[in-house]
């Protein structure tokens, strides 16, 4: 498993993809605003705020690009979502490893499972509905961080664990307008969330080689 980010390929060109833009006020800022098009919708984020160099169990959002890659819900409390993203119903069984030393982490488990990992079946609502986030999969990166998803949030927009959360009506909304390779910028300011959105695939981790110059221009139980 890779230990270290891979410098940026100055060859590899960007996808053009769909953005969903992430703006918080502050590194430190535990909400922000998604905006997409023409709606902007209240958000959640980490209780430790934002951070370019996340890791695991550190209660950081990761800034960066991340591509929306699939959709898990629970088939016993709401319909599948109307969206274009693959969508599949969460069974009891379903998990994901937060144990940074297993060939596993950051992924999907079988549980119960052998090491450290999240059930996804929760007796909250909170993954009513998930949006799985690519953050630290290809390459993953031992201790950086796992299970960012974009999902349900507590009552009050109450801080997660990391993840990026929001009222389920308005998950519901987005998920309609979505496309395949839709993706989440986020940052501190517009400048912030526009450049990760134009960094390459392979750097997006790594959106804190630009920092200076954005200033410049202006446990299992726990949920994510």
């Amino acid at each position: 498993m890779p230990n270290q980010n891979l410098p940026q390929n100055p060859q590899e060109k960007t996808r053009k993809r769909t953005i969903a833009r992430l703006l918080t006020k502050s590194d430190a800022a535990t909400t922000g605003i998604l905006t997409y098009r023409n709606l902007y919708f209240p958000v959640a984020l980490g209780k430790r705020g934002v951070r370019a160099r996340k890791k695991e169990g550190d209660g950081t959002t990761p800034m960066g690009a991340w591509d929306c890659t699939k959709v898990y819900y629970r088939p016993d409390r709401v319909r599948r979502p109307p969206t274009a993203l693959f969508a599949e119903p969460i069974r009891r069984d379903f998990g994901w490893c937060d144990a940074p030393s297993d060939c596993n982490y950051n992924r999907k488990v079988t549980m119960p499972y052998s090491a450290s990992a999240e059930s996804l079946w929760r007796e909250d609502h909170l993954y009513d509905v998930i949006v799985v986030l690519d953050y630290n999969m290809k390459p993953r990166s031992r201790s950086r961080g796992s299970a960012i998803f974009l999902h349900v949030a507590r009552p009050s927009l109450a801080p997660t664990e990391g993840c990026i959360a929001m009222k389920g009506e308005h998950l519901l909304r987005l998920l309609r307008m979505l496309s395949p390779g839709a993706a989440i910028a986020a940052g501190k300011t517009p400048a912030i969330s526009a450049n990760c959105a134009a960094g390459s695939n392979r750097d997006r981790s790594h959106a804190f080689r630009g920092r200076v110059s954005w200033r410049r221009s202006s446990p299992h139980a726990s949920a994510g």
